[in-house]
């Protein structure tokens, strides 16, 4: 490849999960913590079209392999299976 075809080159696709149940461990330790304070994440999303996206969402229940959040961007409580959740991030 050229360096202007590494640049134009299509990325690849984003995980659908985590690579390891390590960090799927994780990842549901830190919304649980979040939820339990109801403090405000990050959270890295893959939707069903395979589009990522990032949201800021308040964590209220963690359960059945779902996330249920109050997302600030729609103003609204939205669930995400947990299996779309690519990372999470706690807001400082």
């Amino acid at each position: 490849l050229r360096l202007t075809d590494a640049a134009t080159a299509p990325s690849a696709a984003p995980p659908m999960m985590p690579a390891s149940p390590v960090e799927v461990a994780t990842l549901l330790a830190l919304l649980r913590q979040a939820a339990n304070r109801r403090s405000p994440v990050w959270v890295g999303y893959v939707d069903g079209d395979g589009v990522a996206s990032q949201r800021l969402v308040e964590p209220l229940q963690v359960d059945g392999g779902r996330v249920s959040a109050f997302d600030r961007q729609t103003a609204s409580v939205r669930t995400f299976p947990i299996s779309r959740v690519t990372a999470v991030t706690p807001v400082a």
